[in-house]
């Protein structure tokens, strides 16, 4: 009778015991749980914060000017840039005009010839160090013309140094000011005196 008392307690007691690490497991899963939630909490607030110490925050076409004008090294120092205005011919320059529903058409005119463009694709986001801002992107050119060139351009827009780099354009030089940060340049006018005789 004993031994029966003491294996009734004893299964008892490793009854009590095996529910209890059943419970355990269970509590252990759920923290495990929580704590993998956590992480990716975590994770995803470390994403956010990267984003903002970076300073990169989405750019959009519409906040993007619609006509740059060509600048061009001076004749004194090739750092410094000047708009050259010539007898013969129109300074290089580009006009973004937005369509209908969301299409743009870009003119690009050279001088004396003009050539226009849909604008297929857009993507910029811009760098914030500091006081500078730069918007760093690219944009895809399709020619309304048979025999035109497509461009996929590259382009930087400094706002501090107001100007953008549009590289892969075909223009010789690919620097270019909007026209609301021209007055930062000083014009240069061609001699058009000696030019018509």
């Amino acid at each position: 009778m004993m031994i029966m008392r003491k294996l009734t307690i004893m299964s008892i007691g490793l009854l009590f015991f095996a529910c209890g690490s059943e419970e355990s497991t269970e509590t252990t899963t759920e923290s495990s749980n929580i704590s993998e939630e956590s992480t990716e909490i975590v994770d995803e607030n470390t994403v956010e914060e990267n984003v903002e110490v970076n300073g990169n925050k989405p750019f959009f076409i519409e906040d993007f000017p619609h006509n740059w004008i060509q600048l061009s090294p001076s004749e004194e120092s090739e750092n410094v840039m000047v708009i050259d205005e010539y007898c013969d011919a129109g300074t290089p320059s580009m006009e973004w005009v937005a369509q209908k529903g969301e299409s743009w058409l870009v003119t690009m005119m050279y001088g004396q010839d003009a050539e226009q463009f849909d604008l297929t694709n857009f993507e910029a986001h811009e760098e914030v160090t500091g006081v500078n801002s730069i918007i760093k992107g690219t944009f895809d050119l399709t020619s309304h013309y048979a025999d035109g060139k497509d461009y996929h351009v590259n382009f930087e827009w400094d706002k501090a140094e107001h100007h953008c780099k549009f590289e892969n354009m075909g223009f010789e030089c690919p620097y270019f000011v909007s026209s609301q940060d021209k007055t930062n340049f000083q014009v240069i006018k061609e001699d058009c005196e000696d030019f018509w005789q």
